[in-house]
Order: structure tokens, then sequence, then C-alpha cells
């Protein structure tokens, strides 16, 4: 009987594991040497050029895979090469095509680009704020 019941369980484990593979969602990302390799090019050809830039590669989900500052090249850059690659992994498009659209009657990028600018200066006041506070706790 406690046989039956092992068998039956491992039965119902095995089954639970194929339903939940056929449900997974695969997802496609380029491997970090690449996107180092991809960002690094970039600011290499932009200097050749004469142009101080930052580049930075995200996934499909807007994360931060690899960043590269270029050289001379000041900090605020982070935040703008960011926004940029955000942006276009949200719309599902290269940063080429969507300067085409923000110039054009669709202006949704640009609304895209507004409200991760707002998020981040929300988080940036939030931060401002906790520090504030713990400061106020150590002294008081």
């Amino acid at each position: 009987m406690i046989d039956c019941r092992i068998l039956a369980a491992l039965a119902g484990v095995a089954l639970m594991g194929s339903t939940t593979a056929s449900e997974t969602l695969s997802t496609h990302r380029i491997p970090a040497a690449l996107a180092v390799e991809a960002a690094s090019e970039t600011v290499a050809a932009c200097a050749r050029q004469g142009y101080h830039e930052t580049a930075q590669v995200v996934d499909a989900d807007g994360v931060i895979i690899a960043a590269i500052r270029g050289d001379g090249v000041g900090a605020h850059s982070l935040d703008s090469a960011f926004d940029k690659a955000y942006t276009a992994a949200s719309f599902k498009n290269d940063t080429l095509a969507l300067s085409e659209r923000a110039k054009g009657e669709d202006s949704s990028a640009c609304d895209v680009l507004r409200w991760r600018r707002a998020d981040q200066a929300r988080r940036r006041d939030d931060r401002r704020d906790r520090r504030r506070r713990r400061a106020r706790r150590q002294t008081g």
C-alpha cells in the first residue's frame, strides 16, 4: 500500500513537471561577453569620429548587460545611455527608428522616455529622504 502511494506521488510530480515545462516562456539573451564587445566597439567607433559617448546594452526586459563610458564623458551620460537603450527595448525597435519616430507625429517613444526620467527622479528623491531619516536617527 505504501509503495502505491509513492508511485502515485512520483507520477503526479512527473505530470506536473511536463505541464510546467510546456507553460514556460523561452527568452533570448546575448551573452555578456558579446554585450561588452558591442558596447566597447560602439564607444570606439564614436571616438574615431570625434564623439565621446557612453554605450549600454540591455536585455529584452531593459536590464543592463554591459555599460562602457568613453574617455572624457560626463557622469550624466550613463543615465542618458540607459534611457535610450531602455526605450529601444520597451518598443522592441532600434534607436535610429525611435529617433525617426520621435520626429514624426507618433511621440509615444518620447512619452516612455519622460516616464523613465520621472521614475528615476522619484527614486533619487526616495534615496535622499531615506538618507535624511537615517541621519536624524543617528544624531537624535
